[in-house]
């Protein structure tokens, strides 16, 4: 019989520590649709001590050459050098992993001088377009700023592109939107979006991850920030990342103390709805408000219901739902799982149901993704856990 491969997702991020009496149980429905092919339906879980586990398992997909105009080359760069970041580490970075990343990142860096306007800016497809786009030349300046831990990177093509963007600051401190973006995806929420303050904070991040010192523009892009108060979570978490990486704590903690009302909260796992939103856009909030919990220092306990709703949210091949999504959502997974990373784990995982099966997470294994397959569809699955540490599950 002939049909089409249809796949769902449940990931789960699972401490029973955190739970009453120390334990965590948990129950999936495994229905198949009444047109499923008969016979044709799978079911796999994987099991593994790191958040990070399904982006490793799949680290040619994220690991992958940069390639296509000037936006799709740095959306396929950045995961490059998040890996090695990671992995470096957690001192798991092997000789191969290394080589093909670094590899990609100089590959990538090539391409995308290619589309280098003569004034330092950037667009997708380079000199052939009016003029540079604000977005993207933000984009590969907190790229490039951090790839330059493993490859060359000509200081002046930084350099270049933050005199580029401060020109453009207007008299109010706020950066245009200037130049046009194709690939909507990639701007993430900033896509039409009208308040100056928005794209001002995300070119403010930029600027502080590039190590970038005038204190008199910055000064005046925080000034933006001030004149043009967010309106949604997305814009509330995007300036209070700018103003943490600032190092602005006390109004930067305020901030995020004021939006928690906002925040929704099920089973341990906190989101911000975003009216009329896209799901990435969520993922993206979610994503800026760990980072931001993690620049200010805030406790695990505090981050961890948030990286429950990332966690939830990622695809089988360890990446999101977008492009921006993904890149902000692996920067704040890696970022929270290293943190983690040393703390001991010794878990018990029994599953039920469609199998029998008893798992072991412990410090000898905590990277390691265990595969079981269920051998019963429809059936129903429970998941039971004890133990020290969290674990992750999909």
């Amino acid at each position: 019989a002939e049909g089409f491969p249809n796949e769902e997702v449940n990931s789960l991020l699972f401490c029973p520590q955190d739970e009453e009496n120390q334990k965590f149980s948990q129950s999936y429905n495994l229905n198949t649709p009444d047109n499923a092919v008969p016979d044709s339906a799978r079911a796999i879980i994987d099991i593994t001590g790191n958040v990070m586990g399904p982006a490793m398992q799949n680290l040619n997909n994220l690991v992958s050459l940069p390639t296509g105009c000037g936006e799709q080359n740095m959306v396929k760069f950045t995961p490059n050098y998040l890996v090695l970041n990671y992995l470096t580490d957690i001192g798991e970075l092997t000789d191969s992993i290394k080589t093909n990343a670094i590899k990609n990142l100089n590959t990538g860096y090539q391409q995308e001088l290619s589309y280098r306007h003569y004034d330092g800016s950037f667009s997708a497809f380079g000199e052939v377009d009016k003029e540079g786009s604000m977005f993207l030349t933000a984009f590969v300046l907190r790229s490039f700023q951090q790839a330059k831990k493993y490859i060359f990177i000509d200081d002046s093509v930084l350099t270049d592109a933050q005199k580029w963007i401060t020109s453009k600051q207007q008299a109010d401190g706020c950066f245009p939107d200037v130049g046009q973006i194709i690939d909507s995806g990639i701007q993430g929420g900033l896509e039409g979006n009208t308040n100056n303050g928005a794209i001002t904070a995300y070119v403010l991040a930029s600027l502080f991850i590039s190590k970038y010192s005038n204190l008199t523009v910055i000064g005046n892009g925080m000034a933006c920030l001030r004149k043009n108060p967010a309106s949604t979570p997305y814009e509330t978490f995007l300036y209070a990342y700018a103003g943490a990486l600032g190092g602005n704590k006390a109004p930067t903690q305020m901030i995020v103390d004021n939006i928690k009302p906002q925040a929704n909260m099920t089973d341990g796992v906190e989101y911000y709805p975003i009216p009329g939103g896209s799901k990435s856009v969520e993922i993206e909030t979610a994503a800026y408000a760990v980072l931001t919990n993690l620049k200010l220092g805030n406790s695990k306990s505090e981050i961890l219901p948030l990286v429950r709703y990332l966690t939830s949210n990622l695809n089988p091949s360890g990446g999101f739902q977008s492009t921006q999504d993904t890149c902000v959502g692996l920067d704040a997974l890696s970022k929270f799982a290293k943190l983690v990373y040393n703390d001991p784990v010794s878990l018990s995982v029994t599953v039920s149901g469609g199998l029998q099966e008893n798992v072991n997470i412990s410090e000898y294994n905590k990277l390691v993704v265990q595969r079981n397959e269920v051998t019963k569809i429809p059936s129903v699955l429970n998941i039971e856990a004890t133990g020290k540490g969290c674990g992750f599950l999909q």
